[in-house]
């Protein structure tokens, strides 16, 4: 299909460095996939639309894209989608000097096992970012918490935290 072509397209502009380029193919993936009505689709192009406005470093489009990848991922029970948002998430809680919240978003994002291992790839920085802001000790306690807790749960309040804040 059309959002798939252009989804492809933005994933070689990003790989390439290309981030204009590529949030042109994920905006026009995205518009696709909404006329479609493709949910778990929809909420994976905006994780993507996300990481790119993450690598230009426009905190408040990141936390929209995920945002609205995490309702949908919820809405439709797609856990390994939502943990994908959920570590979006992570990246924009740390940008905002909250490396504790940070820390608790990566638990279930560094030990679910519906976490595949590109979304654990794309966490390490984030947690390098987390463990550098906290020490060791706090960051690991952090990402036991956020392991031991309910994953819906857990995704839950992140969706209610990320409705209430604004980059």
């Amino acid at each position: 299909s059309a959002a798939v072509y252009l989804g492809n397209l933005g994933v070689v502009a990003e790989e390439s460095g290309d981030l204009v380029t590529a949030r042109q193919h994920y905006t026009a993936a995205l518009a696709t996939l909404r006329e479609l009505g493709a949910k778990k689709d929809i909420a994976i192009a905006e994780i993507n639309l996300g990481d790119v406005r993450a690598r230009e470093q426009d905190v408040a489009g990141a936390l929209g894209s995920y945002r609205a990848a995490l309702a949908l991922a919820m809405e439709i029970g797609a856990p390994a989608t939502g943990l994908a948002a959920l570590r979006g998430l992570a990246w924009v809680r740390l940008q905002q000097r909250h490396p504790e919240v940070a820390a608790e978003y990566l638990g279930p994002v560094m030990n679910h096992p519906a976490t595949n291992a590109d979304v654990r790839r794309a966490a390490e920085p984030v947690l390098v970012g987390v463990r550098a802001a906290l020490g060791e000790t706090a960051c690991a306690e952090g990402l036991e918490r956020g392991a031991r807790a309910d994953l819906d749960k857990v995704m839950s309040e992140a969706l209610a935290s990320a409705e209430q804040t604004n980059a």
